[in-house]
């Protein structure tokens, strides 16, 4: 029998959180297989676009480096070892899709009998509440996005299909595992995180398949702040003064009913905060310009699930981890997903410098005319040894520039990580982001962009990229490329990218 793993991310957050699982398991972390999808009533929303293009790319990128007779490696090597699928035209549930109702509208307000009526009045705003447009989300509104998606999840759209079907595998004997993310602080997040997780346990349970399904989430707790939006802007919309207060109320609500009501919910249930908030300049309310960067709290999120899809059993209890270190963030104080000491960084650190050297070196050489490096030795060990001549160059092209372009994704994406998350309140001893990116602000907006081409003096610090470790450098994976003996069942391109992959798990002294 196998596993399947199923990772919701639900709301702003969560689509942030899956973008974030998606380049862990680029990085070797994630497990065998995934399903990934996404819940937000803004579908229009400028994270939810940019984590369905990154999904896209990774998923095109496996494909053609994991077609046997074509392009291979092993999935020993740890890079892109995740199959990652999704159900196709549906990566995003929209509650309320096509529409752009207001509860009003969504419960037929008007039809309802006086006394309905009268309740709707007591538990929502006839003014504000009840007449709120919900193209663009619930706006921090937890209970307008909890009456809204009960009423709307139903086994025959394709999206719940895909999750339902899972749980149904179960029957077989499969061993389900489905992970919940989301923010306790806004309003999809908020209200769907536990009418979901509550949804799935109870078909689980009437279909008597609760031994084989395990249910994990993480909970998003306050981990940054913005802007008050502009006096045009205001109203309905979230702000980030009332995080604290909203999540005391969602904390309370969710300990009545995952502690008291309905204790075996989850199987994991992981609560992520952050102390001082990370300060973003920028205000969005929702919509395609709602882009949002990634930042250090979510990739604990992405950690967790990587650490609930990989373990054989399930472990139960309270685990709790906080920074050694006032104010620093350091590799002691990101979690590790098993037993192997400095498995994360080593994983992290290995893709880090393996998308370097591809973006900086190799990349750029494979692009340009492969007649000026045909005498190379690892070109000519590495390549002929595959199969693929000069005159293969046309045929490769866009498969070259696939890899490229990922690499600079994943840089992008350790940058603005790193960069975004560093303030007056906060810095970190993990990645020297600076040696590959800048952070800019441009019209009172910040910016972080990656350096079109390393200068001569950035490049030799290679070694210094990752804190903690002094490693080689860049002209030793050059020679271990050179002296390699390519013993492998890699094909094609697959050869190069094993071996160029190798080699960048640069032995360092551990400081």
């Amino acid at each position: 029998m196998s596993n399947v793993n199923l990772f919701l991310g639900i709301g702003g957050t969560g689509s942030k959180a899956v973008e974030n699982f998606i380049h862990v398991c680029f990085s070797g972390l994630g497990p065998s297989n995934v399903w990934l999808g996404m819940v937000d009533q803004d579908s229009a929303n400028g994270n939810v676009a940019k984590t369905k293009a990154t999904l896209d790319h990774y998923i095109e990128l496996r494909n053609e480096l994991k077609t046997k007779g074509k392009n291979f490696f092993s999935d020993e090597v740890g890079l892109l070892k995740t199959k990652i699928t999704y159900t196709q035209n549906n990566y995003c549930w929209c509650p309320l899709e096509g529409t752009n109702p207001s509860l009003h509208e969504l419960f037929s307000y008007d039809l309802m009998n006086e006394k309905l009526q009268d309740i709707a009045d007591v538990l929502y705003d006839p003014n504000e509440e009840f007449q709120l447009p919900l193209d663009e989300g619930f706006r921090a509104r937890p209970s307008i996005g909890a009456a809204a998606m009960l009423s709307r999840i139903q086994q025959n759209n394709p999206f719940w299909k895909d999750v339902f079907e899972a749980i149904e595998s179960a029957k077989s004997g499969n061993s389900v595992k489905i992970f919940l993310s989301s923010s306790i602080f806004g309003g999809t997040g908020a209200a769907g995180f536990p009418s979901i997780a509550r949804v799935i346990r109870r078909m689980a349970e009437q279909e008597g398949l609760s031994q084989n399904i395990q249910i994990g989430g993480c909970l998003m707790l306050p981990y940054f702040s913005f802007p008050k939006p502009p006096e045009e802007e205001e109203g309905l919309v979230g702000y980030s003064d009332s995080f604290i207060e909203q999540s005391k109320g969602a904390l309370d609500y969710y300990h009545r009913i995952f502690g008291v009501e309905e204790k075996h919910i989850f199987n994991q249930l992981y609560v992520m905060g952050w102390d001082p908030l990370i300060p973003l300049d920028q205000f969005e309310k929702g919509g395609n310009k709602q882009i949002n960067p990634p930042l250090l709290p979510e990739l604990y999120s992405a950690l967790a699930a990587a650490k609930f899809f990989n373990e054989d059993k399930t472990g139960s209890g309270i685990y709790h981890i906080a920074s050694d270190q006032s104010g620093t963030i350091n590799w002691s104080d990101i979690p590790e997903i098993n037993d192997n000491e400095n498995f994360v960084r080593k994983q992290i650190a290995q893709t880090i410098r393996f998308s370097l050297a591809s973006k900086e070196i190799y990349m750029p050489a494979l692009l340009d005319n492969w007649s000026n490096i045909k005498s190379e030795a690892w070109f000519k060990k590495l390549f002929n040894k595959a199969g693929l001549q000069i005159k293969d160059q046309d045929d490769n092209k866009e498969s070259i520039a696939l890899i490229n372009g990922y690499c600079e994704t994943y840089l992008k994406w350790i940058a603005d990580m790193i960069l975004f998350s560093e303030f007056e309140g906060l810095s970190q001893n993990l990645i020297q982001a600076e040696l590959f990116a800048n952070k800019k602000n441009e019209t009172g907006n910040t910016s972080v962009f990656l350096d079109e081409r390393l200068p001569d003096h950035k490049l030799k610090l290679f070694s210094k990229i990752i804190h903690g470790v002094k490693a080689t450098d860049l002209s030793n994976i050059f020679y271990d490329l050179n002296d390699t003996k390519g013993n492998s069942n890699a094909t094609g391109l697959g050869l190069f990218i094993e071996e160029l992959y190798k080699s960048s798990d640069v032995k360092g002294v551990i400081q």
